[in-house]
C-alpha cells in the first residue's frame, strides 16, 4: 500500500477526478500526514475513535467494539492488544455473561484520549481551513451520511469532526471497492493506474507517476504487479534507449473496462445515496479541502 509521504497532496488525475472514492483517498492522506507526526508517541489516529467509543459505551466487548465500529476481527483485536499492552484499555469479566471479558477505559487511556482530543482539534483547525463555517457543517453532514450505521454510535464530538469523517468515510468506499474488484485479482490503486495509463500511454513510468500525483517509486510496485499479471508492458522508447515506455495490453484494457463499471456502480451507489446535486457538492468540498490545504502547507513550511 502507498505511503502518504509517496503522494504529491494536492494534485488531480482528470480521468480519476470524477470519482468521490479518489477525492477521499487524496483528503484522507492529507489528514493522515498531519495526524500521524502530532499523535503522542506509539498512538495511531484510529485509536482515539476506539477510546472514545469505550469511554462513551463501555465496558464492551471486543466483538461488541469491532460490530459498532465496523472494523474486522483481525484489525479490532490487533489494536486492543495494543491498547491493553500500554495500559489505556483492560479486560474485565462481563457483567452479563461471566464466560467473556469486556474492555474498559483504564485511567491512562482516559489521560490519553484527552491529549489525542485536544490534539485532533488542532489539526481539525488545519484540516478545513480552507472552509467557511457552513461549508464545514455541509461537508460533515454529507460525510455522515454515508456512514449512517457508524456515526450515531460514536461520541458527538467525534462524528463532528471533519477529519475523523473522512477516514471512516474512506476506508468504508475502499472496502466497496476491494470487494468489487477481488474478482478481477486487482485493487483500487492498480484501478487507477490503468485509468492513468490508458488515458495518457504510451508514457514513461516518470509521467505516470507525475499524472496520478505520486512519487516515481511509489508506482513501481503497482507497475511490476501490473507487469507481471499481463496488465501492461514495458517498451524500449526509440527516442531514448534508456527510458521504457508503458502501454496496457489487450487483456490489462478489458480489466480496466470491467473495474470501471465497478468503480462506475461504486459511485452510481453513491449518487444514489445522496443525490447527485449533494455529490458534486462533497466533491467541490473533498477538493478545497486538499487543494486548499495543500497549499496552507507549502506556505507553512516555506515559512519555516
Amino acid at each position: 500500500m502507498m505511503d502518504h509521504d509517496d503522494l504529491q497532496i494536492g494534485r488531480f488525475e482528470p480521468s480519476l477526478a470524477r470519482y468521490t472514492g479518489y477525492l477521499l483517498r487524496q483528503a484522507f492522506v492529507r489528514c493522515f500526514a498531519l495526524a500521524e507526526p502530532a499523535m503522542p508517541p506509539g498512538r495511531h489516529p484510529r485509536d482515539l475513535g476506539l477510546l472514545a467509543t469505550v469511554a462513551e459505551r463501555g465496558p464492551l466487548t471486543q466483538a461488541a467494539l469491532g460490530r459498532l465500529l465496523h472494523v474486522n476481527r483481525t484489525i479490532m483485536v490487533k489494536v486492543v492488544d495494543a491498547l491493553e499492552r500500554d495500559g489505556l484499555l483492560r479486560r474485565e469479566r462481563d457483567p452479563a455473561d461471566r464466560r467473556r471479558y469486556a474492555l474498559k477505559i483504564t485511567d491512562t487511556g482516559l489521560t490519553t484520549m484527552a491529549e489525542m482530543r485536544a490534539t485532533a482539534l488542532t489539526l481539525e483547525k488545519k484540516i478545513t481551513a480552507p472552509l467557511t463555517p457552513a461549508e464545514l457543517e455541509l461537508l460533515n453532514g454529507l460525510l455522515r451520511a454515508l456512514i449512517p450505521d457508524v456515526a450515531p454510535q460514536m461520541p458527538d464530538w467525534i462524528v463532528g469532526n471533519a477529519g475523523f469523517l473522512i477516514v471512516r468515510v474512506h476506508h468504508r468506499l475502499r472496502e466497496r471497492a476491494d470487494e468489487g474488484l477481488r474478482e478481477l485479482h486487482i485493487e483500487p490503486r492498480h484501478f487507477g493506474t490503468l485509468r492513468v495509463l490508458a488515458a495518457n500511454e504510451p508514457c514513461s513510468q516518470a509521467r505516470l507517476a507525475i499524472c496520478m500525483g505520486v512519487t516515481g517509486p511509489a508506482v513501481v510496485q503497482t507497475i511490476d504487479e501490473l507487469d507481471r499479471a499481463g496488465l501492461l508492458v514495458r517498451e524500449r522508447n526509440p527516442q531514448d534507449r534508456r527510458e521504457h515506455l508503458l502501454r496496457t495490453t489487450e487483456q490489462g484494457r478489458r480489466h480496466l473496462d470491467r473495474a470501471r463499471q465497478v468503480m462506475d456502480g461504486l459511485q452510481r451507489e453513491i449518487s444514489e445515496s445522496l443525490g447527485e446535486d449533494a455529490v458534486a457538492e462533497l466533491n467541490s468540498l473533498l477538493v478545497k479541502v486538499v487543494t486548499g490545504g495543500a497549499r496552507a502547507d507549502e506556505k507553512e513550511r516555506s515559512n519555516h
